[in-house]
């Protein structure tokens, strides 16, 4: 970076200028050219300074020279208009700390004890991004939230004249023709954002991955995630919110929210206690059941249940079947789930399959009584496990196309399929 407004601002809000100095010589170990960095004792000052979005990012330490925390102004600061990442910095190895600087808004916790300046670029530049996701993300949500608020206006305006003034029926209608066009030229805009927020599907050095994403109308009540930890590791959700329609498309949208605000090497029963805290602080009387995975490199899969359908691996050697099912209540249902989320983990082995789906398919009727069924489901997946990922989707939604006679999907439908390589 040769152009001053280029390089990365930052801001150390520490007691100790001794602690400043050091990072101050990391950074410039780093590259002296990105980065630059100011210090700051005073709670008040920081708190100012960080309301006013004047740095790129703030390093924040845990106990500040009046005896108030880092923890209390990160919080404070975040819920007076500050945007941008903060970092906190310690000297105390307790993991409670980690979960305490995420819950106050905290993007990274760093331990004074055992970080060099490889690790804090990493983490200077993984919260710019991590922040710059989230804030992404808050304005998709408002833009649609935005969008429905403004048609349901006109909507219940139209309606209210109606009722009033019978004699103008036709010209209300003509109206509402019109309304009920935009409303669905804003859902279609809606469904955009929606599918653009999914993240791409690209194969890895080790894993194959392959995905089918089928909403029954505009917007959808399924989601996805895949993302990466600093292992290397790859962390997988599948979900389905209760319902269809935009309140679904609200609660994917909060997740997708929840999910990018997680710590990436979080557990996954932690992940999914973290995303129940969240859905259920939002009171949106709406819950969403999921499935969420993590598979290192060496192909050590870990997962764990929220009232999903059940995941399922299909050994390449031709073995049985294995079903990963056990878990806890609905995200979103009870504040703390009865049940808690445990986590199952199975070494994959090279062509071993992980496939994972929503209840759209296991729920497409077969009669007007019967439904294709899990049972069915892990059959036609046993006997078709040779094929590769892409093929085994396909002839599964074509198996349920004949249920349907040509009928539209009446719940929203998806399909993730992993196979792992060994390296």
């Amino acid at each position: 970076m040769n152009n001053e407004t280029n390089r990365i601002k930052i801001l150390m809000i520490d007691d100790e200028q001794s602690i400043y100095f050091l990072i101050k010589a990391l950074l410039t170990e780093i590259s002296e050219k990105d980065y630059v960095i100011d210090w700051s004792s005073s709670f008040d000052e920081g708190f100012e300074l960080m309301t006013n979005n004047s740095y790129d990012v703030y390093l924040v330490d845990f106990i500040l020279i009046d005896g108030r925390t880092g923890l209390e102004l990160i919080r404070e600061a975040n819920e007076n208009g500050c945007t941008k990442p903060s970092i906190l910095l310690t000297g105390i190895g307790d993991r409670d700390i980690d979960i305490q600087a995420m819950e106050a808004g905290a993007t990274d916790y760093i331990s004074k004890n055992d970080f060099d300046s490889k690790y804090l670029e990493r983490s200077i530049r993984y919260s710019i991004m991590q922040k710059e996701n989230e804030n992404k993300m808050i304005r998709y949500q408002a833009e649609l939230e935005s969008l429905v608020n403004e048609r349901t206006k006109k909507l219940e305006a139209i309606n209210t004249q109606l009722k009033k003034e019978i004699e103008q029926r036709n010209i209300i209608e003509t109206d509402l023709k019109l309304t009920n066009r935009q409303l669905q030229k804003d859902l279609d805009l809606a469904s955009e954002l929606q599918q653009a927020v999914l993240p791409e599907i690209r194969n890895l050095p080790f894993l194959n991955i392959a995905a089918k994403y089928l909403p029954c109308s505009s917007v959808s009540g399924d989601v996805y995630d895949i993302n990466f930890n600093r292992e290397g590791a790859i962390n997988i959700f599948v979900g389905d919110a209760t319902g269809h329609g935009v309140a679904a498309a609200f609660m994917t949208m909060m997740v997708q929210i929840g999910l990018d605000s997680i710590r990436q090497d979080t557990s996954p029963n932690e992940v999914l206690d973290s995303l129940n805290s969240l859905l259920v602080s939002r009171e949106t009387e709406k819950f969403i059941t999921g499935v969420y995975i993590r598979i290192t490199p060496k192909g050590l899969m870990s997962a764990t249940n929220a009232a999903h359908p059940p995941l399922v691996i299909l050994p390449a050697n031709g073995e049985e079947v294995v079903i990963l099912q056990e878990g806890g209540c609905p995200l979103g249902a009870f504040p703390e789930s009865p049940i808690p989320y445990p986590v199952e983990t199975y070494q994959l082995k090279h062509g071993d399959k992980v496939i994972l789906y929503t209840d759209g398919v296991s729920e497409t009727e077969i009669t007007a009584t019967e439904l294709f069924g899990i049972e069915n489901t892990i059959e036609f997946l046993s006997q078709n496990r040779k094929l590769p990922l892409e093929e085994i989707i396909d002839k599964l939604l074509s198996q349920l196309e004949t249920y349907k006679n040509g009928k539209n999907i009446t719940d929203d439908l998806t399909i993730l399929c992993v196979e792992f390589l060994e390296t």
